[in-house]
This record gives structure tokens, sequence and C-alpha cells, in this order.
């Protein structure tokens, strides 16, 4: 039982890797690129809330 333990456990097999100033730069870049995607997509729900409100004052909606 404990020889399965093992080796499923996180830390004793290929997939574990210790974080180092290399893993904190690209999980830091990935912060970055989800903030910067957040703007976009606000962005773009304004103006299609924008288009929607027209559309409905002109009753094509």
């Amino acid at each position: 039982m404990k020889r399965i333990y093992k080796s499923y456990h996180p830390r004793e097999n290929q997939l574990w890797c210790e974080v180092d100033a290399e893993y904190l730069g690209r999980l830091e870049d990935l912060r970055r690129e989800l903030e910067r995607q957040a703007v976009v997509t606000e962005r773009k729900r304004a103006i299609h809330s924008r288009w929607y409100l027209a559309h409905k004052k002109e009753g094509l909606t």
C-alpha cells in the first residue's frame, strides 16, 4: 500500500518541479496576460452592449 501511495504522490514522480525564478516569471507573465485579456473583454462587452441598446431602440432586436 505504501509503495502504491508513494508512486502516485505528486512529489515522488516526474511531474513535480520546485518553484524557482523561471516558474515565478512565467506565472507573473500569465497574470499580466490575464489582466490584459480582462481589459479587452470589458471593451468588447461595452461595444456589444451599445450595439444591443441601439438596435433595441430601433425595434430590430
